[in-house]
């Protein structure tokens, strides 16, 4: 594979990290510019993988201890599989990541719904020196401390996961499989639609112990992504967009 070096390497310890959504974006910039390029990128992404646990882990320290199995990154490296699929229309590389698809969905849904409601929380409401959300210091997570904490763009982030697998399925003629994902999708954007969605602001947001967190910030616009909102909730949200007051 290619050896990449990201940006993430630390002045101090002058070591390799490869930060996996990092990785992610290169794999999306080359996916613009050179799809093989972004095909030895994504192989170097899927090193990381953790065959015995199911889980992607956030960091890797290449010729130390390896991963960082402490928490894992947002789950969108099968969109990006997706993507790099319509490419070539490598079937035993559909294959291959609907295997591991099949094991990292059913990691996130043992570990990061802790509280069993059908929505999931990220690593950060419990370990906050571990930013799993990939938005650092954000005010969103500030004196949270516990589980009970459900995070909008994980949520519709594992909808859209959902929707990946689902199609992965359904292109490899996984019928039943298809039909499995498509359920589970359907399922999670209608707990999302309800109990995510703010009418009286009009606006998604993360829900801590049954009540709205009304911190605004980027990832609640997954929701759009990942095709949960409602024509009636898009439309709402563009609003928000279109304000120069906020």
């Amino acid at each position: 594979g290619f050896n990449w070096e990201c940006h993430c390497r630390t002045v101090e310890s002058r070591r390799t990290l490869h930060g996996h959504t990092d990785t992610l974006h290169v794999v999306w910039d080359w996916l613009m510019l050179d799809a093989t390029r972004a095909r030895e990128e994504f192989a170097n992404y899927m090193r990381g993988f953790d065959e015995e646990t199911g889980m992607m882990p956030a960091l890797v320290r290449v010729g130390e201890s390896g991963p960082d199995r402490v928490c894992s990154h947002p789950p969108l490296w099968p969109y990006l599989a997706w993507k790099l699929y319509l490419v070539r229309r490598d079937r035993n590389f559909l294959e291959e990541m609907l295997r591991i698809g099949l094991k990292n969905v059913a990691w996130w849904e043992e570990n990061r719904d802790t509280d069993g409601d059908g929505l999931f929380e990220y690593a950060d409401t419990a370990k906050p020196q571990h930013p799993e959300s990939g938005y650092d210091g954000s005010p969103r997570f500030e004196e949270v401390t516990d589980t009970r904490f459900a995070s909008i763009d994980l949520c519709c982030q594992m909808a859209l996961f959902y929707q990946c697998l689902r199609r992965f399925a359904a292109e490899l003629s996984e019928t039943a499989l298809r039909m499995d994902f498509e359920a589970r999708y359907e399922k999670l954007a209608d707990l999302i639609r309800t109990n995510l969605w703010d009418e009286s602001t009009g606006f998604f947001y993360d829900r801590r112990d049954g009540e709205p967190v009304r911190v605004r910030t980027i990832g609640s616009f997954f929701s759009l992504l990942a095709g949960v909102a409602t024509d009636q909730q898009v439309a709402r949200m563009c609003e928000h967009l279109a304000d120069e007051g906020e």
